[in-house]
């Protein structure tokens, strides 16, 4: 009797039968999965052979009931371990298809009921996958004698391109920071000044008018040109917000035009030209590709005398992030769209209105925690969801990072 006919035996599937042949080579460089797969595989003939002697001892004559029930009592205990080790491989098989190429050689260890990666001295951390999670049956409980874990900080953005878009200063500046702190290669963009940008070191600062097709463009190429290849992450955080207080019905023309052009038109040419380049990125640049626009409760709520720029926000909150996440896709199947949108925050465009403090305590009137935002606030919240690790299944979102605003207040009660 040949394996070939040892495969129709029970259970008749291990999880591989499941995984594409490119899977299968890639899983297969793991020393972990590899020592796995025969476990499970000489399991699984085990099993079969079983289940042959059993068939073989229930159609011979005068074989004793005894030896009948010790063989259906192996052959159960069989299957259990081998459906427990295919299980356990099968996660591993999905925690490995999707980490990236460092990790996929190393050892990985089964802890506390997931696969997790030991990271170096002296932190004595183990890193957990993000997708390798058993049927709850087979996970020990959460206060299991000496274990001792912390899930990692890592959010899978080292050595990726995230270009940031108004990065001169308040969220953007935060935001650079805080990517390139976690590993990022980080370009900078700004329209006039560049601030304290030139300053920090392996940051990449390019000037660019957003409202320009041609300067938009070239601020792409050149960001592939001066750090590494194309942009991956693209967060559009630039934006006006007009200090002069006018409602639509005594606004300029002139005025909504700018807006909508900074505003609108700006993170349209720039997607533009970031999907574009897109198309021609190699593989390992569309798998963490990922698209933040910076909304704001202005596009919710509405703002009054400021209908300009409330308009512009609502259009990338509700009209471009649901477009996107759809169109994206097509060009790299794991790549993401979503927008953050904060509340007031203490950045310099809004230095001169928080400065009010009957405006900022009726803004804050509808607020629960009470507090402005500082562009740190905002600056994780980014990170977090442009993360492929953290926020790999979030697409079309809009998160609202506004303290839990409920609304304006438009009529205070008189005192």
């Amino acid at each position: 009797m040949n394996n070939t006919d040892l495969q129709e035996g029970s259970p008749p599937y291990l999880h591989t039968r499941y995984l594409s042949e490119a899977e299968q080579i890639h899983c297969l460089v793991s020393p972990t999965y590899s020592a796995r797969l025969a476990t499970a595989r000489a399991l699984r003939q085990e099993v079969q052979y079983v289940q042959i002697a059993l068939d073989v001892a229930k159609r011979t004559r005068g074989a004793q009931r005894r030896q009948v029930e010790d063989q259906e009592h192996r052959l159960h205990e069989l299957e259990s371990r081998f459906t427990t080790e295919d299980n356990l491989l099968g996660a591993l098989a999905e925690a490995l298809i999707r980490c990236s190429g460092v990790w996929q050689t190393q050892e990985v260890l089964l802890i506390d009921g997931r696969w997790m990666w030991p990271l170096p001295e002296p932190e004595r951390l183990a890193r957990v996958d993000r997708m390798a999670a058993l049927p709850e049956r087979l996970v020990p409980p959460h206060d299991a004698a000496d274990t001792t874990f912390t899930m990692s900080l890592d959010f899978g953005l080292s050595d990726v391109h995230v270009l940031v878009t108004g990065a001169a200063g308040g969220i953007g500046l935060e935001t650079v920071k805080l990517f390139h702190q976690l590993g990022a290669r980080v370009t900078a963009h700004y329209n006039s000044a560049a601030g304290e940008l030139p300053n920090l070191q392996s940051v990449v600062a390019l000037q660019a008018d957003v409202r320009d097709e041609a300067a938009v463009d070239q601020l792409l190429r050149q960001a592939a040109e001066k750090n590494g290849g194309p942009v991956s992450v693209l967060i559009v955080n630039h934006g006006i917000w007009p200090s002069i207080s006018y409602q639509i019905v005594d606004m300029e023309l002139r005025q909504w035009q700018n807006t909508m052009a900074v505003n609108l038109t700006g993170p349209f040419l720039l997607c533009k030209a970031f999907l574009q380049g897109l198309r021609s990125a190699s593989d390992q640049v569309k798998e963490t590709a990922s698209i933040v626009f910076i909304g704001s409760t202005a596009g919710k709520f509405g703002e009054a005398s400021h209908g300009d720029y409330a308009a512009t926000k609502s259009a990338l909150m509700y009209g471009m992030v649901p477009t996107l996440k759809n169109e994206i896709v097509a060009i790299a199947p794991r790549a993401r769209v979503n927008s953050i949108s904060p509340g007031w925050v203490a950045t310099p465009m809004a230095e001169t209105t928080l400065q009010d403090k009957a405006f900022v305590e009726r803004a804050l009137a509808t607020t629960p925690l009470q507090k402005v935002a500082t562009p740190a606030d905002i600056a994780r919240q980014i990170a977090v969801i442009a993360s492929p690790v953290l926020s790999g299944h979030l697409n079309g979102m809009n998160i609202m990072v506004d303290g839990g605003m409920e609304g304006r207040l438009l009529f205070p009660p008189k005192q």
